[in-house]
């Protein structure tokens, strides 16, 4: 249970990470909450009155199920596989229930933009990522990216079968002294 906890607390520091600098600061998580809660109404009529807080935890349990993998996300609230960090952060009825309306822009007025209903998420990330300052000291070097498609686009000479069968691309990553890749 201790390595559970342990496992739990430093996904919710990995999460005020996530917060703290670029991705999701209170401005998109206000919306994402905001928009949630009208595509719940615009459904059925009735709010889910979800809070900030809720859609924190909801994005903690995201995180958490990616680092621990079981078949279907039922599972880490089912008797057999029951995983206590998940289970007890948030019950299995409000976690469908954020998931089913989880929206991050309204759906009453659709655009000729393709991309119109997550455009709005993707510029205030992108206006959060031009805001933060330029480091001095960067790190650059040559990383290996698992890929399981079938087409590998004009890069095709880099990619080498690995011994589990899926190629791997080459690319080069920089990274900052705060670890932002």
């Amino acid at each position: 249970m201790k390595k559970l906890c342990t496992i739990y607390t430093i996904v919710i520091r990995k999460l005020g990470y996530f917060t703290r600098y670029i991705y999701f600061s209170l401005d998109i998580l206000q919306d994402i909450v905001h928009n949630t809660n009208l595509y719940a109404v615009q459904v059925t009529g009735r709010s889910i009155n979800i809070s900030e807080d809720d859609m924190k935890d909801f994005i903690a349990n995201l995180l958490l199920m990616g680092v621990v993998n079981l078949p279907s996300y039922t599972d880490y609230w089912s008797k057999e596989l029951r995983y206590p960090a998940i289970a007890e952060n948030m019950s299995l009825k409000k976690f469908e229930t954020i998931r089913r309306y989880v929206h991050f822009a309204d759906n009453s007025c659709p655009d000729s933009d393709r991309y119109f209903k997550i455009r709005p998420f993707v510029e205030q990330v992108r206006r959060n990522c031009l805001a933060t300052e330029e480091e001095m000291r960067y790190s650059i070097d040559e990383m290996t990216i698992p890929y399981k498609g079938k087409k590998a686009g004009n890069r095709r000479q880099y990619n080498q079968p690995s011994t589990h069968g899926r190629r791997r691309s080459r690319r080069y990553a920089g990274c900052v002294v705060p670890g932002n890749l």
